[in-house]
């Protein structure tokens, strides 16, 4: 969206801000420079005396809000049409947009505050608009590159949009979140994370590109655009779950050697001043609340954790057992179930990716591996299943790793048969970075 002034061709990037003091009445300016991905959980108690919790996060988003009416003497049919079938191609052809957000006004409805009182209202238009940035480097952007990419005047909204105001906001949410605990729980063990990565040959699965059906999940429903719809200069996001172990920590290292990327991680016990993102993958409630820290959207998942439960069979009981699989089994395939779908969980655009650890335990007799084995095979069989023409062309894969030498180091065990953290890192870029689905990549060979 822009301005309608023709006096300078790039007038309606500006858009005029004719009602400045009604603009600034609907735009609050929520803090001054707040950090990337901060986000608190403020106490209290409500109206009625009881307590009250809400989750408070902001980041470095900007969004645009943009009013406007419908200039004479289109009609509302005829100024839609070129909005959908001209404009929004045009705006979204500027990679450094996320997306747009449309709130077209109720003529018929009214508004009413919480005590029940009327508004009379002294500004009115047709529709508001929220342009999404990353950050103000983003926007600012945004407006270079229409000056290199001039959109022809008879496409513009000369003539076509009656501006009331456009300014530039700082975002910030306001919502429930999830519950405290989600956010304390205690990690795996480091006999348990350290078995999980364990065994032999890989099963062949088929490689299953999904470019054509992310394009068309992007184009048909109300997610977020996918990396190759906001253009091949946008800088993409990946979330790393489990950075702190090896394989995770490694992870990062390279996609920020890389360049290019924008890497973000999760942690159980992440802080607002960590900077992580916090993140419990066998709480629900806290799987929920990713749309809260992440909301301009990512672009990739990478899970490296997981805990399985090291010992032999008469070691279990039914509750054991039952942890054992909730653990990771469970709480990795749900994960992978939400994010993909885009229904509960909507940060990951479509046409990203998850790329999770299972271990090559799934493959290899080991008495004290009951557990490690049916978490990881299962999680094999997952991929492989759902990789296969994946909901809203999100691609699903998965490392199995023999044990890191790093793990084995740091526990006592002999290296021969383990593999190097950067050897297995480097297989999750392939996997992050390129085109398949469905796959189950071995890296290095599980010896007994």
């Amino acid at each position: 969206m822009a301005s309608s002034s023709s006096d300078s061709r790039f007038a309606w990037l500006a858009a005029g801000v004719a009602a400045g003091a009604a603009g600034a009445s609907l735009l609050s300016r929520m803090a001054a420079k707040r950090g990337e991905g901060r986000q608190a959980r403020v106490e209290g108690r409500d109206f009625r005396g009881r307590p009250s919790s809400y989750v408070r996060a902001s980041g470095e988003a900007v969004v645009g809000l943009l009013a406007y009416d419908v200039c004479k003497p289109l009609s509302e049919e005829q100024y839609d049409r070129w909005l959908f079938d001209e404009h929004y191609h045009d705006l979204m052809a500027n990679p450094h947009l996320e997306k747009l957000v449309l709130h077209t006004v109720s003529k018929d409805k009214k508004a009413k505050l919480a005590s029940g009182a009327s508004i009379e209202n002294k500004v009115g238009f047709y529709r508001l608009c929220e342009l999404h940035f990353r950050n103000q480097a983003a926007y600012d952007s945004y407006i270079e590159w229409f000056k290199t990419n001039v959109i022809p005047q008879e496409r513009t909204p000369a003539g076509k949009s009656a501006f009331q105001f456009y300014h530039l906001s700082e975002f910030e949410t306001i919502s429930r979140g999830s519950s405290p605990a989600a956010l304390t729980a205690p990690r795996p063990s480091a006999a348990s994370a350290s078995a999980s990565a364990a065994a032999p040959a890989p099963v062949a699965s088929p490689v299953v590109t999904s470019a054509a059906a992310a394009a068309a999940a992007a184009a048909s429903n109300g997610h977020q655009s996918s990396p190759s719809a906001r253009g091949a200069g946008a800088e993409q996001t990946v979330l790393v779950v489990g950075s702190s172990g090896n394989i995770g920590g490694e992870i990062v290292r390279q996609l920020r050697a890389r360049g290019g990327l924008r890497v973000l991680e999760a942690s159980r016990r992440a802080s607002v001043a960590s900077g992580q993102v916090p993140l419990d993958i066998a709480d629900v409630a806290s799987v929920r609340a990713l749309d809260v820290a992440l909301a301009g959207g990512i672009d990739h998942v990478v899970v490296c954790c997981g805990a399985s439960t090291f010992g032999a069979l008469e070691t279990f009981d039914s509750g054991k057992w039952e942890g054992n699989c909730a653990g990771k089994l469970m709480a990795v395939s749900r994960l992978i179930v939400m994010l993909a779908n885009g229904q509960e969980v909507k940060c990951l655009r479509a046409g990203g990716s998850v790329t999770v650890t299972t271990g090559q335990s799934a493959r290899t007799v080991n008495r004290m591996w009951p557990g490690l084995a049916l978490n990881n095979a299962g999680l094999d069989s997952f991929i492989r299943c759902c990789g296969v023409n994946p909901p809203r062309g999100v691609r699903i894969n998965a490392v199995s790793p023999a044990l890191v030498r790093e793990t084995a180091e740091k526990a006592g065990l002999p290296l021969a048969g383990t593999v190097p953290a950067p050897e297995v890192a480097a297989k999750y870029l392939e996997l992050i970075l390129g085109n398949a689905t469905g796959q189950v990549v071995d890296a290095g060979a599980q010896t007994v």
